[in-house]
């Protein structure tokens, strides 16, 4: 067999590759693979997780030279974050103490409102907004889930629920991820009922991505052009 017959096609590979990719992303969309496409279409260069705790959307974007600030109330949370090598930049503060004199291409809040009452979450986002040049990202549970302080973290007890609603009337475009009730019945299941959820979770996740009222979490996008137009993405 000559040495060119042997030599796999890499362009093929990789368009194939990417065709499967695309076609997965379709079948199974997923909004955080989303917004980190999002972030490199549109060349945007820097962003600030808010309350980003031990994992951020925002780190495997480094790789691509994006620059990232995780700020977090918990002096435990802010610790492991670092420890995890996520950001470039860490700031033990909370929020609505910390005095932040830079803008950010990016800025992230996921599962963060919820901890605050509505007003204070208002208050919060009122805040959030205007540090963002391109784009805002909000994650939260719809509707209000019960979760008291969690191994002696007050930051972890929720205060309030939300809704698409709430989002949309602000200029975001809401997304939903998990059908409703779906995950809560893994609590205290077993591993073949646990697995029984996954794959029906992967099956709806579809139908559940373009209607946000019917999921048991929420992500809302702000997306502001060059011009300063809001986008619907």
């Amino acid at each position: 067999m000559s040495s060119s017959r042997a030599t796999p096609d890499i362009k093929h590979f990789k368009v194939r590759s990417n065709l499967l990719a695309s076609m997965f992303e379709l079948a199974c969309p997923s909004l955080r693979r989303y917004v980190q496409r999002l972030v490199r279409q549109h060349a945007l260069k820097d962003g600030a997780d808010i309350g980003c705790g031990e994992n951020s959307l925002l780190t495997p974007l480094r790789a691509h030279g994006f620059r990232t600030i995780g700020i977090d109330g918990s002096e435990e949370m802010l610790a492991s974050a670092r420890a995890r090598g996520l950001h470039d930049e860490y700031i033990l503060s909370e929020f609505r103490k910390c005095e932040l004199d830079r803008q950010f291409d990016v800025v992230v809040m996921s599962h963060v409102i919820e901890h605050f009452t509505r007003d204070e979450a208002l208050e919060v986002l009122r805040r959030v907004e205007p540090l963002s040049r391109r784009m805002v990202y909000v994650e939260t549970p719809r509707g209000f889930f019960k979760q008291p302080a969690l191994q002696g973290n007050p930051y972890q007890r929720h205060f309030s629920g939300w809704f698409p609603h709430d989002f949309e009337g602000r200029g975001y475009s809401v997304f939903g991820m998990g059908l409703r009730g779906l995950h809560y019945s893994c609590f205290g299941s077993n591993a073949l009922w646990r697995r029984t959820v996954n794959w029906t979770d992967r099956l709806t996740r579809r139908f559940v991505y373009r209607r946000p009222w019917m999921a048991t979490t929420i992500g809302a996008i702000r997306f502001i052009d060059r011009e300063g137009n809001w986008l619907k993405v």
